[in-house]
């Protein structure tokens, strides 16, 4: 199994080669350190000199046709003030279990405070049960607000992405911090599982965005 995977690397893994009946994406990053790793920053509209990077970790159900079904109260994350996305094929932390109860988020961490070496957010799907008219489920990983707050990857300590498969085996992690090319990015497409007549697979993508407004990144879905 190719695990650590390059950004921009792209890899497909079957139900031969790891198990399909779920998936966990999986998102981890280290709170901001105060000492010198990563250099404080003023940020606009606030006088704090000192913020926490705050990852999400998202998922867009997909139909057919590659388009999303339902988008509930269009929106959202890095839209208008005052919409939402809810109730629809959009997981993520301001909608965080899908209406068929088969996709979910655990938490919505908002520091990367926790244990080292465990997922700082999960999103959990029950491929077995997703229902017939979902073909695709897209992955991101997005720093909330970054753009306004003039955060990227490349100032994040020890961030990844991975994917785990039915049996809690490692599919395939990215790793997001150090990389001077994700300088001014704040969303990453991870990776997608497709169906395949009763199968699922699996591909990792690792393709860059500088957005971090759903607007933007749903755009191609819609």
């Amino acid at each position: 199994m190719n695990t650590n995977l390059k950004r921009g690397e792209g890899y497909d893994f079957d139900h031969e080669s790891c198990d399909l009946t779920h998936i966990t994406i999986g998102i981890g990053w280290n709170v901001a350190n105060k000492t010198g790793e990563i250099p404080p920053q003023h940020y606009p509209g606030t006088s704090k000199q000192h913020q926490e990077h705050d990852l999400d970790v998202v998922a867009v159900l997909l139909n057919e046709e590659g388009k999303v079904n339902a988008l509930g109260g269009y929106g959202g994350y890095g839209a208008e003030p005052g919409s939402s996305i809810s109730q629809g094929d959009v997981v993520f932390h301001k909608a965080p279990r899908h209406s068929s109860g088969a996709i979910w988020l655990t938490t919505d961490n908002r520091t990367g405070a926790g244990q080292n070496g465990v997922d700082n957010e999960q999103i959990i799907v029950k491929l077995d049960d997703i229902d017939k008219k979902i073909h695709r489920i897209v992955f991101f990983v997005v720093i909330h607000d970054g753009k306004h707050r003039g955060q990227d990857f490349n100032q994040i300590s020890r961030a990844y992405i991975r994917a785990v498969d039915g049996q809690e085996r490692l599919i395939c992690r990215y790793d997001l911090s150090g990389d001077i090319t994700l300088r001014g990015c704040t969303a990453v497409s991870f990776g997608q599982v497709v169906r395949r007549g009763d199968e699922w697979c699996f591909r990792a993508l690792g393709i860059q965005h500088e957005s971090d407004r759903f607007a933007e990144l749903l755009k191609p879905y819609l």
